[in-house]
């Protein structure tokens, strides 16, 4: 008989699954300010899951501050009276030095929603038209996003104050993204030097 203690971590593997995806294209397009418009299908495919998925758990952190929402830009109000630190949140992937704030675009005048939901959009509804917006800018921002939003999601439902402790519950790692530092306990192994 098998056991199962969790199953309360699907966005988060999902989450995980589709940065491993992320991580395979690495291997053959370097991530670079000259490869941001690379496209493909396998891009594409990364960028429709996680811009789906994150419209699945903004719907959930709203639900979770009692607001009904059907639509990013009814997100983003509730986003914007009840954790507005999301917009300022800033990702990194230290592999390739490269860093962005992924939903800073609902702090300008005037208030747009982000880039790569909008190509998501594009690449959805006209793909025909659009199907170079599933380039690898729009898909690093947006599997950003998702991480960002999982952690909120996650730190909202527990009732968690620190992030750290949020973060400590959702394994495995991401392996390429990382936010701020006050968001992880340190991993250093005892015995070990930098």
């Amino acid at each position: 008989m098998i056991k199962y203690s969790r199953n309360d971590l699907i966005h988060w593997n999902y989450f995980i699954a589709l940065e491993r995806d992320l991580e395979n294209v690495s291997r053959y397009i370097e991530f670079s300010t000259k490869n941001e418009k690379t496209y493909s299908i396998e891009i594409a495919k990364i960028l429709m899951s996680s811009s789906s998925e994150i419209d699945v758990l903004l719907k959930m952190i709203c639900s979770l501050y009692n607001t009904s929402t059907d639509s990013i830009n009814q997100y983003r109000d509730c986003i914007k009276a009840n954790c507005p630190q999301i917009i300022d949140e800033e990702f990194y992937i230290n592999r390739f030095s490269l860093s962005s704030k992924p939903w800073i675009n609902w702090n300008s005048i005037p208030i747009k929603n982000p880039d790569w939901w909008t190509s998501y959009n594009n690449v959805k509804h006209q793909r025909n038209l659009y199907y170079e917006d599933a380039n690898i800018k729009n898909v690093i921002n947006s599997l950003a996003a998702l991480l960002i939003t999982n952690i909120y999601y996650y730190k909202i439902k527990s009732g968690n104050d620190d992030y750290k402790d949020t973060t400590r519950q959702l394994v495995p790692e991401s392996i390429l993204y990382k936010l701020k530092d006050k968001y992880y306990y340190s991993n250093v192994l005892v015995g070990s030097y930098a």
